[in-house]
């Protein structure tokens, strides 16, 4: 909800700017996220339908399958985050840049914070939502918020290391239940 209230407040002072044209896709975003983000999630549904449905008799295709659908989940998010840089405007008037950074990065997560929300046990997905707002910020600040690819590439790449820091973490670092 956080993320939701940075995003009014940037984008209310962007606004305010006269400059509504680099606000209102974020905010139609918003709205329509609900129905778009099922069925942008739908490839990484299916990777892990196969992954369960193979889990006994073919172990290293449900790995290969579970791998895949996180990859996706975390191109999917960085896809959208460098969205969201993407359409700041390069002539940004009196706005200052970070004001930009901000709304983008909020703008990134609130949809999927409030998508997150109605689920709160599912922890990967609520975690994913931090990383992309780590990961958006530290791309925000390394390498500016101008064109897709390299915030993409960037916010990828961070989400992706964090997500291997944390599989090793729960490999070798956590306990393991005895049975």
């Amino acid at each position: 909800m956080i993320s939701l209230g940075v995003m009014v407040l940037s984008g209310s002072f962007i606004a305010y700017h006269n400059m509504l044209s680099a606000v209102w896709p974020a905010f139609l975003a918003l709205v329509l996220s609900p129905l778009v983000f099922p069925f942008a999630m739908l490839p990484a549904g299916i990777f892990a339908g196969i992954m369960r449905v193979v889990e006994k008799s073919h172990p290293r295709t449900s790995k290969g399958m579970m791998a895949a659908s996180v990859v996706y989940l975390a191109a999917l998010f960085s896809a959208y985050a460098a969205l969201a840089f993407m359409l700041a405007p390069s002539d940004r008037g009196d706005v200052p840049d970070s004001v930009f950074a901000v709304f983008a990065v909020a703008a990134a997560a609130a949809p999927w914070a409030l998508f997150a929300a109605r689920d709160r046990a599912n922890l990967f997905f609520t975690g994913l939502v931090y990383m992309q707002i780590a990961a958006s910020i530290l791309t925000a600040v390394l390498s500016g918020v101008e064109g897709f690819l390299t915030p993409f590439l960037g916010i990828w790449v961070i989400m992706l290391t964090m997500l291997g820091c944390q599989h090793l973490y729960e490999k070798f670092l956590m306990k393991q239940p005895t049975v």
